[in-house]
Parts: structure tokens; sequence; C-alpha cells
């Protein structure tokens, strides 16, 4: 779905600009119940896919290679992949670690009635 698009019979919307599309994406996560993590997490992850998608297959499937691409296209967008990238890893790594430590201790006490 591409946000502003007509639709049949409604008369054309006019072009939207990239704030109004954030706000229309902020609104739906709202109306989700996305947490504020949640949205950090996802719409980072979309910016580094988005940015990487029209490298990707030329890289052969692999991210060094993507990113080199980029690189190469693009070096604002990649220096800052290469400062989102890590940060958003990080926080999806100690999520599963905060996880698996609840699941830990949650076996501990199942084991130990």
């Amino acid at each position: 779905m591409r946000f502003g698009n007509p639709t049949p019979g409604k008369a054309p919307v006019a072009p939207q600009t990239p704030f109004d599309r954030a706000r229309e994406i902020s609104r739906s996560l709202d109306a989700l119940g996305v947490s504020w993590e949640e949205r950090i997490q996802a719409i980072g992850g979309c910016f580094v896919l988005e940015a990487l998608r029209p490298v990707w297959n030329e890289g052969g499937g692999s991210a060094d290679a993507a990113h080199a691409l980029l690189r190469t296209r693009d070096p604002e967008l990649a220096d800052a992949i290469e400062a989102l990238a890590p940060m958003l890893y990080g926080r999806h790594r100690a999520g599963s670690d905060a996880l698996a430590a609840i699941d830990e201790v949650e076996r501990l006490i199942q084991s130990s009635r």
C-alpha cells in the first residue's frame, strides 16, 4: 500500500511530504499499540533494509558486499547505516538475552518445586 494513493472512484490525493507519511505511520503504530522501544527497532530496521535493498542483489546477498556498494553510491547513507545498525543489533541482542534469562529463571523455579 502506498500512502496517499487515490481510492478508485475518489479524487486524487495531493502528494504527501515525507513528514506527512511519517505522521501517518506514527498514527498507525499508535492504533496498533506498538511501544516506543518496538517502534525504534521496527523503523530503524526498515531504514537499514530499505537503504540496502537496491544494492542487496548486486552484492550477491552478502551484507558486507551490499554495504560496500552502498558506500560507493551514497557515502552519507552508508555512514548512517554504520551508526544505526550496531545500536539496533545491540538492542535486539539485549532483548533476546533478557528473554532467555527470564526463561531460565522460570525453568529454575519450576525445577525446584
